[in-house]
């Protein structure tokens, strides 16, 4: 492999890429899962996809009644929770035992709303998250596409999760971020900085 090119990367969402080398597919991803290898001689994109979904539906944890965001951040693993912090460019804390580490990363978002929306979210980042607020932090899930890599991006920043009540899967906000989260989003200030990078996404993705 080290003496391959790539041929072509494509970004199947905000931290996934599939890098083409000669007649391999590579899926790379920042959530925790291994690189997968692909032989283009028997295996195709539509596998990737459907490892990658089947990844994503195993994501959705049992919720009962609280929607609080150290509950839901417990809920994953610790490599999916230091994923999130590596997303956050979080220092210094791979050493820490899980329980403190959903501390410092719950914490540090807390904290760090502003930043995290203006440096990272485009708009239709913005508008679900919009959304959500509007239905007390937590609708239904849609299966779709767009729904699939908005929920994707704003779960690997750690601002929604996907969860299962009865079984039915739902999108949800943790409860004690959503009053914060309602103020900067109705900031001029901060909606003025992700439209700009919003246009700069669109500029490099397309």
């Amino acid at each position: 492999m080290a003496n391959k090119h790539p041929l072509g990367v494509k970004f199947l969402s905000l931290n996934v890429i599939l890098v083409i080398i000669y007649d391999t597919m590579v899926r790379y991803d920042t959530l925790g899962w291994k690189v997968i290898y692909v032989n283009g001689d028997n295996e195709d994109f539509e596998y990737i996809k459907a490892q990658y979904e089947k990844s994503f539906n195993a994501s959705f944890k049992d919720v009962e009644d609280d929607f609080s965001s150290k509950t839901l951040l417990n809920k994953n693993s610790k490599e999916c929770v230091y994923n999130i912090a590596q997303n956050l460019e979080l220092e210094k804390v791979s050493t820490l035992r899980k329980n403190r580490l959903i501390e410092t990363l719950d914490k540090y978002i807390l904290d760090h709303f502003s930043s995290i929306y203006s440096d990272n979210l485009n708009m239709a980042e913005y508008n679900l998250i919009k959304k959500i607020i509007k239905n007390k932090g937590i609708i239904d899930y849609i299966d779709s596409d767009a729904n699939y890599e908005l929920i994707i991006a704003l779960r690997d920043l750690g601002l929604v999760f996907p969860i299962k009540i009865n079984e039915v899967k739902k999108i949800c906000l943790p409860e004690n971020y959503i009053e914060k989260l309602e103020d900067i989003n109705n900031n001029l200030t901060v909606l003025s900085k992700v439209k700009r990078h919003d246009r700069l996404f669109r500029l490099a993705y397309g």
